[in-house]
């Protein structure tokens, strides 16, 4: 984790986008590997460099058969699925706009999206990233007020990345230093 981070003491979900739209999130869910009922194993954790952000949160999941392959496709298709959703955020209603990013290749497959939304002219913006690695995906998500870091976002997608590459080599990553 970069320096300046430490573990959230959130164990609760409010952070997490949501939306009334089911196609929405279905796929916002899939975004967040740890919330998919299609994996077999997952596990998350959060860290924030303050209570008012930004945050970093990354998970991994374990897939059985083609199910890290379609979770992945879905990803892809999201953007034309729903490019605008509206989800609560600190109990205020927030409009989002969705998008692809252009981000390096990572893993077997990866892909990324741009969430942006603004709240009392404050622009709040969350990149998700999904890397598969054989039949794991791991999920890095990175939110700031503005645009989210992008040389961060690139750190944690290739730090995640890396171990997700140790793992299916049959070893167990080490925590890695603060930068």
């Amino acid at each position: 984790m970069p320096t300046g981070y430490a573990q959230s003491n959130s164990s609760s979900d409010s952070s997490d986008l949501k939306t009334d739209d089911v196609i929405c999130q279905q796929l916002l869910d899939t975004l967040r590997a740890r919330h998919s009922t299609f994996a077999s194993k997952s596990g998350d954790a959060e860290f924030e460099k303050s209570t008012a952000g930004p945050f970093v949160a990354s998970s991994v999941a374990v897939y059985t058969g083609r199910r890290a392959k379609d979770a992945m496709a879905n990803v892809r298709d999201f953007a034309q699925k729903c490019s605008q959703f509206t989800s609560k955020v600190d109990g205020t209603d927030v409009s989002f706009t969705a998008g692809l990013l252009s981000i390096p290749a990572y893993g077997d497959e990866s892909a990324a999206m741009r969430f942006t939304g603004a709240v009392d002219s404050v622009t709040v913006g969350v990149n998700f990233l999904l890397i598969r690695v054989g039949s794991a995906i791991t999920a890095v998500e990175i939110a700031d007020l503005g645009t989210p870091d992008a040389d961060l976002t690139q750190q944690m997608a290739a730090r995640a990345a890396d171990k997700l590459h140790q793992v299916e080599a049959g070893q167990t990553p080490a925590p890695s230093p603060p930068s």
